[in-house]
């Protein structure tokens, strides 16, 4: 530590423990870059993780105010929940390298398309309050993507 804060010089540094000015020197030049190197690296990952959190966070806030709003009826609010919901899951697959940029949206759109909703609807069939609004939001994000 005192190598990197500068608070002694080499010949303090000498007399305090025995070792020349100069082996002090090539340590520094030799060894210290490289633990530099990994305290930065370790910082750098310590801040990913606490971006990865705080994007968690934003996510589950988006989920909460999602299941408050469908709760409520409240459909436009429910579907904007879910949007930002995508889009905090979608940063953290990037940051994860789970996925590559763009290709999620389109992925989850054709999975969606071709596949889920018919499977959706039919087991909302006993549910025709549920069912229903399934069909509006739906109505409306394909109304939302149509350009204007």
């Amino acid at each position: 530590m005192a190598l990197l804060s500068g608070q002694l010089t080499y010949r303090e540094m000498e007399a305090k423990w025995g070792v020349s000015p100069a082996a002090l020197s090539r340590h520094k030049k030799n060894h210290l870059p490289e633990k530099l190197a990994k305290a930065q690296e370790a910082e750098e990952v310590a801040e990913a993780d606490r971006l990865l959190n705080r994007i968690d966070s934003l996510a589950k806030v988006a989920i909460k105010i999602l299941m408050d709003a469908e709760e409520a009826g409240d459909r436009r609010t429910a579907l904007r929940g879910v949007r930002e919901a995508r889009q905090c899951l979608k940063v953290l697959a990037e940051l994860t390298g789970q996925i590559e940029g763009q290709r999620i949206e389109q992925t989850v759109n054709i999975v969606f398309a071709e596949s889920l909703e018919p499977v959706i609807l039919e087991a909302l069939r006993p549910y025709p309050a549920a069912r229903k609004a399934l069909v509006a939001a739906l109505e409306e994000v394909v109304d939302d993507e149509k350009p204007r």
